[in-house]
């Protein structure tokens, strides 16, 4: 950029910017574009039964937008409930899919140690002055209860606002938490899962970096797909259902007539469209 002083400086000062650019030579961007996939044309999403679904993000406003969409997701789809556990870091996602299993996990990409230390910092304090809000929380594993979503929308508004006035009370952080990013904790889910013999989860890395690159790298850390940061509605079903044909590839789904059923319990993802 070539900078020109339009003026002796000071208030008022003029700036003149002219940019260099040029053309980038054919193929020098390939492998940096994000990959335009066609969508399953074949099928429609069709989301029924218990979906079990667990946040993972170092900032709370992000759970909450996250935990948001898929709270439409269910009023959009008549017959589908929701249980949402939340988690703050990669080691407590990990610590969480020991002990229950999840249809869809969200990961966020870069996680923060020092958030981590900061709220177990907080929650010692809290615990000290006898105000943790544990009032609302499951003891279990030191974990928050689940949220749950049904049909009924002004329902799911109170419960999710009422969760996250003490969500961050029932996290549990332990030493070294926050330490790992996002798709070294969905490595580990897939070697736990490997170990336990059981179906892979959908896990979908949530970022604001999608280059093909990345794209490349989250995939072979077990990755179902991505997710862009800000999240809408629309990104959230159509990773849904343009990952049917990997799900079903890879064992987490299973076609049982037309439709698409996870491959544990009765919750269905997709039907043939008609």
């Amino acid at each position: 950029v070539k900078t020109t002083v339009g003026s002796r400086g000071g208030p008022g000062t003029l700036l003149w910017l002219a940019t260099r650019m040029k053309r980038a030579p054919a193929g020098s961007v390939e492998d940096t574009m994000v990959e335009e996939r066609p969508s399953d044309n074949t099928r429609v999403l069709k989301l029924r039964g218990k979906m079990r679904v667990l946040v993972v993000d170092d900032q709370r406003t992000m759970r909450q937008m996250v935990a948001t969409l898929f709270q439409r997701l269910c009023q959009e789809n008549a017959g589908l409930e929701i249980e949402l556990d939340t988690a703050i870091s990669g080691e407590h996602a990990t610590r969480l899919t020991r002990v229950r299993r999840y249809h869809v996990v969200t990961m966020d990409q870069q996680l923060s140690e020092s958030y981590c230390s900061a709220v177990s910092a907080a929650r010692e304090k809290k615990r000290q002055d006898n105000e943790l809000k544990t009032d609302t929380l499951s003891p279990r594993d030191g974990f928050a209860l689940s949220l749950t979503f049904g049909p009924d929308r002004i329902q799911n508004a109170q419960k999710r606002l009422a969760y996250f006035e003490r969500e961050i009370d029932g996290q549990a952080p332990e030493p070294g938490d926050g330490t790992m990013v996002g798709h070294e904790a969905i490595r580990a889910i897939r070697d736990l899962e490997v170990r336990q013999q059981r179906p892979p989860t959908v896990c979908f890395n949530l970022t604001g970096n999608i280059l093909e690159a990345d794209r490349r790298q989250y995939s072979a850390n077990g990755s179902s797909g991505v997710l862009p940061k800000p999240t809408k509605l629309s990104d959230l079903k159509n990773a849904l259902l343009d990952g049917v044909p990997t799900f079903l590839a890879n064992g987490s789904c299973v076609q049982r007539g037309n439709g698409v059923f996870h491959a544990f319990g009765e919750l269905q993802l997709a039907d043939r469209r008609r």
